[in-house]
């Protein structure tokens, strides 16, 4: 009723003495060196890629390099902008004090402009005529 089948295994040899021993490779090794091929194509392919990417970025139009430079320009920029807005600051109080001061305004056109008051005197000393670009009056 049953029958029995003698498999025969072609990769299979009889069995041998330890020094007359026959290695067979099976096929898939053969299909795993095609994969480790493709692999490593695929792999260096990659490679070359993110490193033609990387250079890109970092070296040309729109890079890293000009990222840099464009933020120290915008730093540089909002620095002179602080210190212009903080001048301009000062020189609108200094306007108001002049509108509204005028002690102050005595003191700057007295300063600036030469001028003196009805009940004050202008005294010059001789150093003062011997050279004339020290002169703090300039009507004289």
């Amino acid at each position: 009723m049953f029958k029995r089948k003698s498999i025969e295994y072609k990769t299979r040899k009889s069995p041998a003495r330890p020094d007359n021993v026959e290695f067979i490779e099976p096929n898939f090794y053969r299909q795993t060196l095609k994969n480790d091929l493709k692999t490593k194509i695929i792999k260096y392919s990659l490679l070359l890629v993110i490193l033609g990417l990387g250079i890109r970025m970092t070296f040309m139009d729109g890079g890293i390099l000009e990222l840099k430079e464009k933020k120290n320009l915008v730093t540089s920029k909002s620095k002179l902008l602080k210190k212009i807005s903080l001048e301009n600051s000062e020189l609108k109080s200094e306007i108001l004090k002049i509108r509204k001061d005028n002690k102050y305004q005595r003191k700057l056109a007295r300063d600036h402009l030469g001028v003196i008051a009805e009940d004050e005197f202008v005294i010059l000393f001789e150093e003062d005529l011997e050279h004339p670009s020290k002169r703090t009056d300039p009507q004289l």
